[in-house]
C-alpha cells in the first residue's frame, strides 16, 4: 500500500473512532472507572445520604417524629421525611445509653452509638451504610437543656438549640447551611408523644 493510501486509511479509522466515541453524562453524575465512564443516580440506595447534611439527620435525632408505644427513649420513634417513613428502634431498651438503629426510606441504614454510655451527656455518633459518619457533641454536658452540634465525616454542620432551655417538653430548633428545621414536642412531652418536625 502506498504511503497516500496509509495515510487515507489512518484518517479513516480516526474519523470512525470519534464517531463512535460515547459523549460523557454531565460532569455531576459521571464517574471514570477503568477507562470507562460509570453513571449513579444520587438517589439510589447506597448514596451518600449525608450528601445534604439535614439528609437522615432529622431522622435520627432523638423523638423527631411519633414514639413508638409512647416511650421513644425506650422503643424508638417513626419520622416521616420526604421519601416516607423512616423507623427507629432503640438498642436494647435503651436510647439514652445504648443508641439506636434507624430505618430509612430508600432501604438504607444508620446506627447510632453512645459516647460513653450517656448519649445526652456526652453525645452520639451515627455511622451511615456508606460508612459515612455524623458526630453530636452536647452542649455544655446537656443536650436537652442546651443543645447539640453535630459535624458529618464530609465537614457540613448542623446546629441544634433547645426551645427555652428544654427540649424534652418544648422541642428544638436545627440549622444546617441555609435549612432549618423546627421541632416542637406534641402534648408537651417528648419523650412520651414525640416531635412535630417542619422544614422554616
Amino acid at each position: 500500500m502506498t504511503r497516500p493510501g496509509l495515510a487515507l486509511l489512518a484518517a479513516a479509522c480516526l474519523v470512525a473512532g470519534c464517531l463512535h466515541r460515547e459523549h460523557a453524562p454531565p460532569p455531576e453524575t459521571a464517574i471514570p472507572v477503568h477507562g470507562r465512564i460509570i453513571t449513579e443516580d444520587s438517589g439510589a440506595p447506597g448514596a451518600s445520604p449525608t450528601a445534604d447534611p439535614t439528609f437522615g439527620y432529622s431522622a435520627t435525632t432523638p423523638m423527631s417524629g411519633k414514639c413508638a408505644f409512647s416511650d421513644c427513649l425506650k422503643n424508638g420513634w417513626t419520622a416521616s421525611v420526604a421519601d416516607g417513613d423512616a423507623v427507629t428502634r432503640c438498642s436494647f431498651g435503651d436510647c439514652t445509653r445504648s443508641g439506636w438503629a434507624t430505618e430509612h426510606p430508600d432501604g438504607t441504614r444508620s446506627e447510632t452509638r453512645c459516647n460513653f454510655g450517656k448519649c445526652f451527656q456526652d453525645g452520639w455518633v451515627t455511622t451511615h451504610d456508606d460508612g459515612s459518619t455524623l458526630e453530636v457533641r452536647c452542649e455544655f454536658g446537656d443536650c436537652l437543656k442546651d443543645g447539640w452540634t453535630a459535624v458529618s465525616s464530609s465537614g457540613e454542620a448542623a446546629r441544634t438549640r433547645c426551645s427555652f432551655q428544654d427540649c424534652d417538653r418544648q422541642g428544638w430548633t436545627t440549622t444546617a447551611g441555609p435549612k432549618t428545621i423546627e421541632c416542637r414536642c406534641s402534648f408537651s412531652d417528648c419523650r412520651k408523644n414525640g416531635a412535630e418536625c417542619r422544614e422554616q
